[in-house]
């Protein structure tokens, strides 16, 4: 979660310090107690820590709305996070599927965006191991992928998994 709001906040800087220790005040609260935290607890600490963003628009405000985005680390991965976070959401990242089904079931995201071409498994089997785990079974899930509807690689996905195709370039007539 901390290097969540480091990444989203782009560095740390006298800015953010503050929220900072609010990251470490909660660590060393947790160790202190030495309790385990309750099932629905991940998700309400969660939504009580500073995201980092950066409002790219003045009318846009944090919503309850948690996505986890499972991608390599990169410039797509970057700029998509940067677009959900400038429009209120709440983003956490995973960087391989292992990760991801980890963070997915400490955290019960809102949505989860996968990457079709991911390590160790594809975005396909990871959608499906998590629409299989009880608690995430309900959750959105967005497939980012090249195929074209009705491949092969695109066939029986669960109800809850929308794809979005990604494209190479422009259409259309070049001026």
């Amino acid at each position: 979660m901390l290097e969540d709001y480091l990444i989203n906040a782009g560095g740390i800087g006298a800015e953010n310090i503050a929220d900072i220790r609010i990251y470490l005040g909660l660590m060393v609260n947790l160790i202190a107690t030495a309790e385990s935290i309750g099932e629905d607890d991940p998700q309400n600490l969660l939504k009580t820590l500073p995201t980092g963003q950066e409002k790219a628009f003045s009318d846009q405000h944090a919503h309850d709305v948690t996505v986890l985005l499972v991608m390599p680390a990169g410039l797509q991965q970057k700029m998509m996070a940067k677009e959900l976070l400038s429009c209120g959401f709440r983003v956490m990242r995973a960087y391989d599927c292992v990760e991801a089904l980890s963070v997915a079931v400490d955290i019960t995201p809102d949505i989860v965006f996968i990457n079709y071409d991911m390590v160790p498994f594809t975005g396909r089997e990871l959608s499906k191991v998590l629409v299989s785990v009880d608690t995430l079974s309900d959750i959105h899930i967005v497939l980012l992928t090249s195929y074209e509807a009705g491949d092969e690689h695109l066939q029986d996905l669960p109800d809850n998994v929308s794809v979005v195709k990604k494209t190479t370039g422009l259409h259309g007539s070049h001026r």
